[in-house]
């Protein structure tokens, strides 16, 4: 009699613990402290929308606007060439800065294709690509004509030249000039062909001996 009580109170006991074990596994599984360590769904990531980088437009390399390239690229691009091969360059006739005479650019016309430099002595690109230009000047002055305007004062045009000679010749701009061609950029050149003819503008470019071998090509 007592082994068969004994028995019972031991079934009892065990399926009290049996019981007890399941219905805290429940309450534990459904607990917010069980679920965070489980692994996230795919539905649960959340992908963020590109729609700012969508809306970004890149300048256009061949924007005659936006042609500026930093100083320190390698190759810089070509001298966009005009669509228009019967535009003209704006003639102009400026003084030059010795004061003697008169500079006109039609007088060359059907002679040489010409660089024309806006040049401003308080531009350290203006200053760092002098040396370029006298040297393609020296190699292919018999064959492409170069002209520094000077877009600063007079005054410090002739001060800066004092200091630092050049054998190129200067001619102060004005203002219709600089409208002409519309200077938006220190560090400017004109490229005008033999017949007169615009072959572009580089703005804000170091001049480059293919430059010089495009104008005499042609």
């Amino acid at each position: 009699m007592i082994k068969i009580v004994l028995l019972s109170v031991s079934g009892i006991l065990f399926l009290g613990v049996i019981g007890f074990v399941y219905y805290n596994g429940k309450v534990d599984s459904a607990s917010p402290a069980a679920t965070s360590f489980s692994r996230p769904s795919r539905e649960t990531v959340v992908v963020p929308r590109n729609e700012d980088a969508a809306e970004q437009k890149p300048i256009s390399a061949g924007s005659q606007e936006n042609a500026i390239v930093l100083q320190g690229e390698s190759d810089p691009p070509r001298v966009p060439i005009l669509t228009e091969p019967s535009l003209y360059a704006p003639d102009f006739s400026l003084m030059y800065l010795d004061g003697t005479e008169k500079f006109t650019l039609s007088d060359l016309r059907g002679e040489k294709p010409v660089v024309v430099d806006f040049f401003a002595e308080h531009c350290p690109n203006c200053r760092r690509n002098l040396p370029k230009m006298e040297s393609l000047h020296a190699k292919y002055g018999d064959q492409v004509e170069v002209i520094l305007i000077g877009i600063d004062s007079e005054a410090a045009t002739r001060r800066y030249f004092r200091n630092r000679p050049t054998n190129l010749p200067i001619v102060m701009t004005n203002d219709g000039v600089l409208r002409d061609y519309q200077i938006r950029f220190t560090n400017t050149k004109a490229l005008i062909n033999r017949d007169g003819s615009l072959l572009g503008i580089l703005h804000g470019q170091d001049i480059q001996e293919r430059h010089f071998l495009d104008l005499i090509a042609r």
